[in-house]
């Protein structure tokens, strides 16, 4: 990942960083927007509650570079639906409950290369809180490249949380 400032760069590895050891990744989705085919998919970290890390794979398959700007550092965010469709408001939105510093963040992406975004890691805690059911989500990165909001899908999670 290039960037412009280091301070942009000690941003991001501040909201990218996460725990390895993920022992379910769910098949991801592509979806190609202003002709970056981007992707993402959800790690599942074997704990209770669960653990999830949410990648977004930018990919340039053209023969020009193409450069992202983002309006903080904190690139992806995750979203949780209750249906297959994603349909409707998410039921629970990372961005609404992440804060992070409005620095634009400006990456090139060269021709045939990649970058990754990382959501900041979540639990089924935090996503379920006390208002949702323990069951089976379906999941989605969220992100606004050149200012234009994009989601992608992100795989499925069946979350539960420890009940009083």
């Amino acid at each position: 990942m290039r960037a412009s400032l280091t301070l942009t760069l000690l941003l991001v590895a501040a909201c990218s960083t996460a725990e390895d050891g993920p022992t379910d990744s769910p098949a991801a989705a592509s979806s190609r927007i202003g002709g970056i085919e981007y992707g993402a998919e959800t790690l599942i970290m074997e704990s209770f509650p669960v653990q999830l890390r949410t990648i977004v794979t930018a990919r340039n398959p053209t023969d020009a570079p193409v450069v992202l700007e983002f309006g903080n550092p904190c690139v992806a965010h995750l979203r949780v639906y209750a249906d297959s469709a994603r349909s409707g408001l998410p039921l629970w939105d990372q961005e609404r409950v992440t804060g992070c510093i409005a620095v634009v963040f400006e990456d090139t992406i060269a021709p045939g290369d990649t970058a990754q975004y990382v959501a900041p890691n979540t639990d089924a805690r935090e996503v379920l809180g006390d208002s949702l059911s323990d069951g089976r989500y379906w999941l989605a990165a969220a992100l606004r490249p050149n200012g234009r909001a994009i989601e992608v899908p992100a795989g499925v999670a069946d979350l539960a949380i420890p009940r009083d």
